[in-house]
């Protein structure tokens, strides 16, 4: 123990370090620590609202993506897309429900004659997205209708022998407008 205290340097500066010191921190270092900490939680809540809208935007995307695809079997299947609302359900797919606004129209199936497209409105509250028999690929809507979203997607909905479904992303599908086939 005498060896290990004989090899630890003599100096003041030394001593003076390991010296107990009853001084704290000053009101204004410990304000300064709180505004720089809440400075970077803003920052981080900021980051992560970013991070959550874009991952629901990529759930929309990809889920209208795969809807399109059980259409495009449905059709090869039945060589019509579907027309009512039990075909619609009985295409089985889940959607990432936590992933859609929760309006009415969160998910729309628009039909008129064989022009068929779906969209999704995101939870973000900006985009939503669609993909139609015309479009063959996913595609950004920022705004729509929220009376005629059919209007939206390509299809003018007003005609005779069109018809439209839409649900909420956690329900079954709901017939909707009056131009039933």
């Amino acid at each position: 123990m005498n060896m290990i205290i004989d090899i630890l340097p003599s100096s003041a500066m030394f001593k003076n370090f390991f010296r107990k010191s009853s001084a704290g921190f000053t009101i204004v270092e410990l304000l300064i620590v709180i505004v720089i900490i809440a400075i970077l939680a803003a920052i981080s809540i900021v980051a992560y609202n970013g991070i959550q809208n874009r991952t629901n935007d990529s759930a929309i995307q990809s889920d209208i993506a795969n809807y399109g695809k059980l259409i495009q079997l449905f059709i090869a299947d039945n060589g019509r897309p579907p027309r009512t609302v039990g075909e619609l359900d009985g295409l089985g797919f889940k959607e990432s429900s936590g992933s859609y606004s929760n309006h009415v129209n969160a998910v729309m199936y628009c039909l008129s004659g064989n022009t068929w497209s779906i969209g999704g409105a995101s939870k973000s509250g900006v985009n939503g997205y669609y993909i139609s028999s015309t479009t063959a690929s996913v595609t950004q809507r920022v705004w729509w209708n929220a009376g005629n979203p059919c209007s939206d997607f390509g299809i003018q909905h007003s005609v005779t022998g069109d018809w439209a479904a839409y649900k909420r992303a956690t329900q079954t599908w709901s017939a909707g407008g009056t131009h039933t086939i």
